[in-house]
């Protein structure tokens, strides 16, 4: 057999920088390689088991852990690009992986496709910046904090339809609102 493969006989190995160690599986290509294609990330919820919810949800076969790690392989080997992990389209079907880690259990071949999101990921935002998302859902229990004083001024601008598009959620989705007891006084309530 020599054609429809992979790779193209002779073709060299493409030596990754990666934030993450994947020392186990000889570097990220590797790990995205360990994909053997089986499609056991497209089973449905009815087939039981967790993996892959994205797919469950939309039946897409870009948001299954097959396609991405599929995806993930032949760009960085087939692309040319330079930054390597500098795209569009491939950022967009990552950043729709919720990270739930159940290819890592379920995948017949261990997949972390969390791992492999995390690590594009943090290439990506190395290039373009963190997204205003991100930047707030990280550093929410601090914000909270902060408008903790200004609780109903908070609560009311955190309830608009506007406040949730510029930070970049969907605007059909609500936000927490902010208690007037905090958990720590709650808990020393009860106890």
């Amino acid at each position: 057999m020599d054609q429809s493969l992979r790779y193209i006989p002779g073709t060299d190995t493409v030596n990754i920088s990666t934030t993450f160690r994947f020392p186990e599986k000889r570097g990220i290509l590797h790990a995205v390689e360990m994909c053997s294609g089986s499609g056991d990330c497209r089973k449905s919820a009815r087939m039981g088991g967790t993996m892959c919810p994205t797919f469950m949800a939309t039946g897409d076969e870009d948001k299954s852990t097959r396609a991405r790690a599929n995806l993930l392989r032949e760009f960085m080997t087939m692309s040319g690009k330079s930054p390597l992990f500098d795209d569009e389209e491939i950022y967009r079907i990552m950043d729709l992986c919720i990270s739930c880690k159940a290819c890592k259990s379920e995948c017949p071949s261990n997949v972390d496709m969390t791992k492999l999101k995390a690590e594009f990921l943090q290439h990506y935002y190395e290039i373009h910046g963190i997204p205003l998302r991100s930047w707030v859902i990280g550093w929410l229990p601090r914000l909270y904090k902060l408008a903790l004083p200004f609780r109903p001024v908070a609560n009311f601008l955190t309830g608009k339809r506007i406040f949730r598009k510029i930070i970049g959620f969907a605007p059909g989705r609500s936000i927490p609102q902010i208690s007037k007891t905090t958990l720590r006084r709650w808990s020393l309530k009860i106890l």
